[in-house]
């Protein structure tokens, strides 16, 4: 993570009033340090999107909807053997299921996946509700103005906004 009036490695210093408290150091590109083809967009660094351990969990997740809870376990497995864990054996659809959400929450922390994950589970109201979320509304974002009138009214706005 970097924070607000932190030093990075290449001597830049983050503003203490940035307008988010984190952000990736990942996906940090050092204009100084770095090569990158002069704009923001394009760099040379290797960011990784999709890891492979989202890629087996996508598969376990699959397969298990598909009840084929073999290869859902051998994916799922397979992402807790890296970091020595004991392996799943689980074979009930639902429970597994909610095995595997459980470690796409803890595999990909900080990877912007979960509120996908939730929406896509369809429990955005029961999680989010607290947090203002509104079901029928929040599970879509809003199509920008713009968009809108580029497409001279083929695009409607969505549902809510």
């Amino acid at each position: 993570m970097i924070y607000p009036g932190e030093t990075l490695w290449d001597g830049t210093v983050i503003i203490d009033n940035t307008p988010n408290p984190r952000y990736n150091q990942k996906a940090y590109i050092s204009k100084t340090e770095e090569t990158f083809n002069g704009n923001d967009e394009q760099t040379n660094k290797n960011i990784r999107v999709l890891r492979y351990a989202e890629v087996l969990l996508i598969h376990a997740e699959a397969a298990n909807e598909l009840g084929n809870s073999s290869f859902a376990l051998s994916s799922l497995n397979e992402v807790r053997q890296r970091v020595n864990l004991s392996d799943i054996t689980v074979t009930d659809q639902a429970q597994l299921r909610q095995i595997i959400w459980h470690e796409r929450r803890v595999e990909l922390g900080m990877e912007h996946d979960r509120f996908f994950d939730v929406i896509r589970q369809g429990r955005g109201a029961e999680l989010f509700g607290p947090l203002g979320f509104i079901a029928g509304k929040n599970e879509v974002f809003p199509i920008p103005q713009s968009q809108i009138d580029i497409s001279n009214g083929l695009l409607t706005q969505n549902p809510g906004y």
